[in-house]
């Protein structure tokens, strides 16, 4: 039966309502759940990549700081050595067999979190020094983590003795080069079973060095000077003009090797003062010699002795001393003798002209002063000296010239001068004076230019003419037992990126045992 036509009307309208979004809605909410998952895949995926960065960066501070432990026992191995400890070297404290002047150790007795594993590799270079080289020490650190490869460090470190004298030329404020050439090198006085070395060609070494303890620039000024060891600043970039050198004999003019370039330099500039005298003289005008001697045959020794440093010496306080028309200071062979001259304002001791302090062989003189020091004419003649620079000349430390004037940044410092004909063998320590050391012109160590020898501390320091300057590498165990500090520290991020062959067959080496 046909259905009535109003019903038929309805049903068209029923039908022709619109349908609920449902389908369009469910299409929406899975694309944003789509991407809402999306965004958390990333989120975890950059959460856990910073945290492996985060990770193997705490791991990389961890590496160095292991390495520094690994350098550290080398140190202490080292001071320990120094103090006696026969065993600082040994198997016991982690160090293998050395081989020559180097010796390698492994360290693997650390106490880590997560569980983590970790070694520690040394390599040591002049293991057994005393000062008179400059031990290098090279570290490296690995941690093993949990996943992933394990993080290396490496770490380098140079080391010195910490004497007054453990570098040839230092300055508090500058240091300045200012002949036309001149030469700066090293050589060790002291050979086989304590012998004394006469510097030559033939002793010459690659180990002067030169530093300056200031932050201002061109502080240290190496001109056309040939430096044939190390230089050291407090910061700023040694001045090296176009013909000057940094290196090792051997090197054309104007080398300038930077691997022998730190600029973290510093050094201790204690003031000294002078030792009790339980002799006196009368200011020296004339020739005088010392200990003053008399009684029957003229060889009894007429003066007060004292022990100072475990030594038999003869010390006297005198206001001045000034010597002309050849007039001679002369110190007996053999004999030790310290002056303390008191006259702190103006001219303390000058020797002029003809006139000399002339030290015999195997004696020593000190001198102490606060006043100003010129000498110059024949100058100051530090055993037998025949003027070749291969000649009988008593060690450094048997001529020292101590500056006694302290610091004071609005004084004025202790001028102190030498200037001569001949060549001086000596130690000079004046933390506030300005040193001028100045000499002849000729050509080639030992020859007839003027040859200083020994080691040179001061304010401001300035080398004129053309002096060949020799550091005695025996003065670095000058000050008894000082302990050995670090002057140069470098961390070596990517060892197969460095260009010497030697600094990579020493890193690579740690990879070996």
């Amino acid at each position: 039966m046909p259905f009535p036509a109003h019903r038929l009307s309805r049903a068209r309208l029923l039908s022709a309502r619109p349908r609920a979004p449902r389908g369009a809605v469910l299409l929406v909410a899975l694309i944003f759940c789509a991407i809402i998952a999306l965004s958390i895949g990333s989120y975890l995926r950059l959460s856990t990549q910073n945290m492996r960065i985060t990770d193997r960066a705490h791991l990389g501070t961890l590496a160095m700081n292991l390495a520094e432990a690994g350098a550290e026992q080398a140190v202490w191995s080292f001071n320990q050595h120094l103090a006696g400890n026969t065993h600082a070297w040994s198997t016991t404290n982690g160090w293998r067999t050395p081989s020559g002047t180097t010796i390698t150790g492994k360290f693997t007795n650390f106490t880590l979190p997560a569980h983590l594993k970790a070694e520690v590799r040394v390599h040591v270079q002049d293991y057994n020094s005393t000062g008179v080289v400059r031990p290098r020490v090279v570290a490296l650190a690995v941690v093993h983590p949990s996943s992933g490869p394990p993080v290396e460090r490496y770490l380098e470190i140079t080391l010195r003795r910490r004497s007054r004298f453990a570098t040839g030329i230092v300055g508090r404020h500058s240091v300045r080069f200012n002949g036309n050439k001149t030469i700066i090198d090293s050589w060790n006085s002291v050979g086989a079973n304590g012998a004394v070395v006469a510097y030559s060609n033939s002793t010459r070494r690659s180990n002067g060095s030169v530093g300056s303890a200031s932050v201002e620039v061109n502080s240290l000024v190496v001109g056309n000077a040939d430096v044939y060891g190390y230089v050291s600043t407090a910061g700023p970039d040694p001045k090296v003009g176009a013909q000057g050198t940094v290196g090792v004999w051997g090197d054309a003019s104007g080398t300038v090797n930077q691997n022998r370039i730190a600029r973290d330099f510093s050094a201790n500039f204690d003031d000294v003062g002078a030792p009790a005298a339980p002799n006196s003289l009368a200011a020296i005008s004339g020739a005088i010699t010392l200990p003053q001697t008399g009684g029957a045959g003229g060889n009894t020794i007429l003066d007060t002795p004292s022990t100072l440093n475990g030594q038999t010496v003869y010390i006297y306080s005198v206001p001045s001393i000034d010597l002309s028309s050849g007039a001679a200071l002369s110190i007996s062979a053999s004999r030790n003798v310290v002056l303390v001259v008191t006259n702190s304002v103006g001219s303390a001791v000058r020797v002029s002209g003809q006139s000399s302090i002339s030290i015999g062989n195997g004696g020593s003189l000190a001198l102490y002063t606060a006043g100003d020091i010129s000498i110059t004419g024949r100058g100051a003649a530090n055993g037998s000296n025949n003027g070749n620079g291969t000649n009988n000349l008593n060690q450094p430390k048997n001529f020292q010239i101590w500056g006694t004037r302290p610091y004071n940044p609005n004084g004025t410092p202790q001028d102190i001068r030498v200037v001569g004909n001949g060549n001086l063998s000596a130690v000079i320590y004046a933390p506030f004076g300005d040193i001028k050391l100045a000499g002849s012109s000729s050509s080639g160590p030992g020859s007839a230019r003027n040859d200083v020898y020994g080691s040179v501390v001061g304010y401001t320091i300035s080398i004129l003419g053309e002096e060949s300057f020799h550091y005695d590498e025996s003065l670095a165990s000058f000050d008894g037992t000082a302990p050995f500090g670090i002057t140069r520290w470098r961390e070596i991020t990517q060892w197969r990126q460095l260009t010497d062959p030697a600094d990579k067959a020493i890193v690579a080496s740690l990879l070996s045992f």
